[in-house]
């Protein structure tokens, strides 16, 4: 009797398997889920990285003895500035979406990339002059409780 009940045991964890597909989406890829706090918690911890390696580069620019050329400004917010969010902004797209609020997180996204372009394709001269491309981006970030990105 024992040799039955555990065929009939692993028939039906079988089924299941197969009925969930084990986790997997049609790809054959595993889909990891995410609560949006935890998306806005991890995105959170990688816009705060870049953005206070941004400020110390800025920091030591602005410390060189006499100010910045332009050349250096714009140099450095295309380089460091410009950089450093699009780093930021691949960490974030790097992260699974949570399902709620995916659509609001996708549109943050692609505002902070349609922003980087903008802000390269018109050649800024300091971070601060990029801030126009950048505000529905941050409407957005505020509205879904970033703390560190939509500080752009």
């Amino acid at each position: 009797m024992s040799k039955r009940l555990l065929a009939m045991a692993t028939a039906a964890l079988a089924a299941m398997a197969i009925a969930t597909g084990c986790g997997s989406d049609s790809d054959g890829e595993t889909t990891e889920t995410i609560t949006k706090a935890a998306y806005v918690k991890q995105a959170d911890a990688i816009c705060l990285k870049f953005n206070e390696d941004t400020s110390a580069k800025f920091q030591a620019l602005n410390q060189q003895g006499s100010p910045p050329s332009v050349a250096e400004q714009r140099a450095m917010t295309r380089k460091v500035y410009l950089g450093n969010l699009q780093r930021r902004l691949d960490g974030m797209k790097a992260l699974p979406l949570p399902e709620e609020e995916e659509e609001e997180i996708v549109a943050l996204l692609t505002a902070t990339q349609k922003g980087i372009r903008e802000a390269l394709s018109q050649d800024a001269i300091a971070y601060t002059s990029t801030y126009e491309h950048f505000s529905k981006a941050n409407k957005l970030a505020q509205g879904l409780g970033f703390k560190y990105c939509y500080e752009v």
